[in-house]
């Protein structure tokens, strides 16, 4: 079901946690029927950034740099560069 999220996976189905998401979270909507959406694009950019940095997609930054769609998750991934990596 949801082997990267084992502690989600106890809680039930993908079904009943994307519907508890979407219906609890207050960060996701459901606009029509099959689609869900962030409720504000800053968390969509965030979590884009967030993940191009951790994965090292710096390829797809760039790609995406020309774009003014993209603007907002180039400039957060480039200030998360910027931080120094959390303690561990």
């Amino acid at each position: 079901m949801l082997p990267a999220l084992p502690a989600a996976a106890a809680q039930g189905d993908a079904g009943q946690i994307l519907r508890h998401l979407v219906v609890r979270s207050g960060l996701l909507r459901e606009p029509g029927a099959g689609t869900v959406e962030f409720v504000h694009r800053t968390f969509q950019d965030h979590l884009g950034a967030k993940t191009a940095v951790e994965d090292g997609d710096f390829g797809l930054l760039v790609r995406g740099a020309a774009d003014t769609q993209w603007a907002d998750v180039v400039f957060r991934a480039c200030t998360r560069s910027l931080s120094p990596p959390p303690q561990t």
